[in-house]
C-alpha cells in the first residue's frame, strides 16, 4: 500500500481541493457539500510513514463526525485504532492522531507531517498557529474544511491575506449530487435568507444587526378554534437586577403552517414563587401540554413539578435544548422572515417584539429561548423523551 489518488468519485468542489497542491488549503462550503469527506480522504492520500493530527472543535464533533467518516472511508487501509488513546495506524504506516481543539496549548508537543481541522470556523486562530508550528516533518501541508462563520480568521487568511501557499475552494450545499432531493429545500425552511447564503452557499457574510425583523411578526387579535397548544418554559431562579428571566410562552402550529404565540409570561423569581406561577398558568389550561427546560440544575424543579399532586393530570415533556441560542432561533426566524409567525395581542407582545428583535446583541434572551424550545416542543410532539422523573413515564401523551 503507498498513497490514495484523487481519482476517487467526488463532486467538483472536492476534486479541485485534492488536486490543489498549496501548502494551505481550504474547503468552505455549504453544510453537506463534502466537506469532511474531502478532508479524510486527503488524509489517505499522504505520503506512506506520514504523522497527520485530525483536529475538531469538540471530542464529540470529532469522533461523531471525522472519525466515523474516517473509518467507514479506509476500510482495509486501517490496521490499528487505539480508542483509548484516539490513535489510527494504516497499513503504509501513516498514523493519525485524533485530537481536540479546545484547549490549543495541548496540540504541541508532536512533530506533524500534516494536520487537518474540520469546521475551522469553530476554532480559534491560536490552534491553526500552534498547529503550523508542528508542522516539522515533510510534506508540511495542512487543510481545513468548514462551514463559515462570518469573516473571521479563515476569511482573513484565504482572502484577505491570502499568499501563493493559499487554495480556496469553495462549494453549494446542492453541488453535492448524492445527497437526498429534498435535502437543500428541506434546510432552505430552517433558516433566514441571510442565514441561508451562509449555512448552504458556504459565503462568508456578517450579518448586522437583529436575526429577527419586527416588520416579520403579525399581531392578530384571536388565533383560529381547534388548536393544540403547547407551553415552554425557560426557567431561570436568581432574583438579581442583571440575572435571567424565567419566561414561557404557549405555541401552536396551524393546519398551514402558521405558528400562533400567545400568552407570554416573564418574571425574575426564586423557584418556589416559579412554581406557583407555572402551577396557576396550568390550571388555566387544562389541555395545553407543558414543556419544562432540564439543563443542569433545571432538572429538580422538574422533577418537582412532576411530584406534585394538582399536576398529576398534565402532559410534561423534559425538553433538552439542541446547539447554541442562534442555532436554535434560525427555524423561528426563517418562519417569522415568511410571514408564518403570528402573536396575539396582548400586554406581553410588546416586551417580545423588543428583546426578540434586539437578538443576539440583548443581555437578556430569555424570551428568544422559550419561543425557540417552544417550536421544538411541537416537533417533538409525537416523540418520547426519557429523562430521569419523579413520575413513571411523565411523558404520557395526551392527545398528542
Amino acid at each position: 500500500m503507498t498513497t490514495f489518488s484523487f481519482d476517487h468519485a467526488g463532486t467538483p468542489a472536492q476534486i479541485d481541493f485534492w488536486k490543489s497542491d498549496a501548502k494551505y488549503r481550504a474547503f468552505v462550503g455549504g453544510i453537506g457539500s463534502g466537506k469532511t469527506r474531502a478532508g479524510c480522504l486527503e488524509i489517505l492520500r499522504q505520503p506512506a510513514g506520514s504523522v497527520v493530527m485530525a483536529v475538531a472543535p469538540t471530542y464529540q464533533m470529532l469522533r461523531d463526525a471525522c472519525l466515523a467518516t474516517f473509518l467507514a472511508m479506509a476500510g482495509p487501509a486501517v490496521v490499528g485504532h487505539h480508542k483509548s488513546q484516539m490513535v489510527t495506524d494504516l497499513a503504509n504506516g501513516t498514523r493519525i492522531l485524533w485530537r481536540s481543539a479546545d484547549s490549543p496549548e495541548r496540540l504541541r508537543g508532536v512533530n506533524l507531517s500534516a494536520f487537518w481541522i474540520d469546521e475551522a470556523a469553530m476554532v480559534s486562530t491560536d490552534a491553526f498557529n500552534v498547529l503550523v508550528g508542528r508542522l516539522r516533518r515533510l510534506p508540511g501541508r495542512a487543510w481545513i474544511t468548514t462551514t463559515p462563520r462570518g469573516k473571521n480568521w479563515i476569511y482573513d487568511n484565504w482572502i484577505t491575506n491570502a499568499t501563493d501557499d493559499h487554495h480556496l475552494t469553495k462549494a453549494v450545499t446542492a453541488s453535492n449530487r448524492w445527497l437526498p432531493p429534498d435535502f437543500v429545500a428541506r434546510l432552505r425552511r430552517q433558516y433566514t435568507s441571510i442565514h441561508a447564503m451562509q449555512e448552504l452557499g458556504g459565503e462568508f457574510i456578517d450579518p448586522e444587526g437583529s436575526l429577527f425583523d419586527r416588520a416579520w411578526f403579525k399581531v392578530i387579535d384571536n388565533p383560529p378554534g381547534g388548536l393544540r397548544w403547547v407551553r415552554y418554559w425557560d426557567l431561570a431562579f436568581s432574583l438579581r437586577h442583571h440575572a435571567d428571566y424565567t419566561a414561557s410562552i404557549a405555541m401552536s402550529l396551524g393546519s398551514d403552517g402558521q405558528l400562533y404565540i400567545r400568552d407570554g409570561v416573564h418574571g425574575q423569581w426564586s423557584w418556589p414563587q416559579a412554581r406557583k406561577v407555572i402551577m396557576t398558568t396550568a390550571q388555566t389550561e387544562p389541555d395545553t401540554a407543558i414543556g419544562i427546560e432540564v439543563v443542569g440544575a433545571q432538572l429538580g424543579p422538574y422533577q418537582d413539578l412532576c411530584s406534585l399532586p394538582e399536576m398529576a393530570s398534565k402532559t410534561i415533556r423534559p425538553m433538552l435544548p439542541k446547539g447554541d441560542k442562534v442555532t436554535r432561533a434560525q427555524p423561528l426566524a426563517a418562519r417569522a422572515e415568511q410571514g408564518m409567525v403570528s402573536l396575539v395581542r396582548g400586554a406581553w407582545v410588546k416586551a417580545f417584539l423588543d428583546e426578540v428583535c434586539a437578538f443576539p446583541g440583548t443581555p437578556h434572551d430569555d424570551w428568544v429561548d422559550t419561543a425557540s424550545g417552544g417550536l421544538q416542543m411541537i416537533g417533538l410532539a409525537q416523540s418520547d423523551v426519557t429523562v430521569p422523573s419523579a413520575r413513571p413515564m411523565i411523558n404520557r401523551v395526551v392527545g398528542w
